[in-house]
This record gives structure tokens, sequence and C-alpha cells, in this order.
């Protein structure tokens, strides 16, 4: 583990004091930033009564990324006008393409250069990808659906290129083990990539 008690704790707390929540990813979008960002809007919408946006400002979304469920859900801007907002997979606010001074972010990266622009920063340089974060936070806060399950390994698996990259240690492949435990199909997975 490396996401604090105290983190997880203020994540909570955060998510508790909104009715509305708004996951806001990169621009020019990859897999880790789209697959996070379902995962946790799965969760959000299977396991709380808030309502739940999430949106990408970029032309074009990945659509070799439409098997993963809520792909339709994406919105082009933000219709929320005082939600948290989670966002997923940025290293820095002007990533995400929309204007977020004067709010509350949790900001779930795991980016080196993350410029820790969230109230709460929940940041791991070590993993692999943003999923990984998302999928040990979220863990300890929501049973994971299988739904998020397939998000989250399809972000791990992309970001890592097929558990190929310097940052792959036996944390990823514990991780990628217990999301297939928990319903992701890998197959499917490595269908769709085609990588």
């Amino acid at each position: 583990m490396q996401i604090s008690a105290t983190q997880i704790q203020k994540t909570k707390e955060l998510i508790e004091s909104y009715k509305y929540i708004t996951i806001l990813t990169h621009i020019d979008p990859d897999s880790d930033t789209i697959g996070t960002g379902l995962g946790i809007y799965s969760l959000l919408k299977q396991n709380t009564n808030k309502r739940v946006e999430i949106v990408n400002v970029s032309k074009d979304l990945p659509n070799y990324l439409d098997f993963l469920r809520y792909f339709d859900k994406f919105k082009k801007k933000m219709d929320f006008a005082n939600s948290l907002i989670i966002s997923v997979d940025s290293a820095s606010s002007d990533r995400l393409g929309v204007d977020i001074a004067n709010r509350d972010v949790l900001n779930i990266d795991h980016h080196k250069s993350n410029t820790n622009y969230g109230s709460v920063n929940i940041v791991v340089p070590q993993y692999a990808s943003a999923s990984m974060v998302a999928f040990e936070l979220f863990d300890e806060l929501y049973p994971i659906s299988k739904d998020s399950a397939q998000a989250f390994y399809t972000a791990l698996v992309s970001d890592s290129q097929f558990f190929t990259t310097s940052s792959v240690d036996e944390t990823a492949f514990a991780y990628a083990s217990k999301l297939m435990d928990l319903g992701a199909d890998n197959l499917k997975v490595a269908y769709n990539l085609k990588m």
C-alpha cells in the first residue's frame, strides 16, 4: 500500500461532502486516463447516490475502448457548476482543458511531474498507471465491480505496454491478478487494445 489511511479518509470525506461529481480525463486521451476515469465513474454510479458526469474536451476519443461500460457517457463539457472534480492521469490542471480554479479537486495520478494541484493529491509515481492508484484507493471505499475491474485492468495493460515498461514491478502484476479475479477479461482487453 502506497496510499495512507489519512489520504483514504480525506478522499471519503471529500466525496461525501458533494452531491455532484465531475470526473475529468486529460486532453489527447490515452487508455489510462479513459480506463481509470470509467473505472471510477462505474464505482460512483453503482455505490453512491451522487450525480456523476465524465468529461473529456478533446475532439476525438480512442474508439477502440468502446467495449468498456459507460464509454458512451463521456461528455465534451462540464454541466455541473459546483461539483467535486476528480482528475485522473493528469500531471497538471492545464492538461484537463477546462478551468477548475476555486474548485475542490481529487487529483489521482502516477506522474512524477505532478504539480499537486488538488485539494487532495493521491499521486504514486512508482505505479505503472493511474489505474493502479485509483484501484488501491477505491478498493478501500467501495466493492470493486466487474465493470470497474475491466476498466482499471485495460488502463494498466495499455499504460504498461503489456507489462513491459520499467515501472512494472510485483505490485503491477499483483493488481492485475486481483483485477482479473474481480472479473477483468484479459483476452477481451488484449483483443481490443491490439497492441
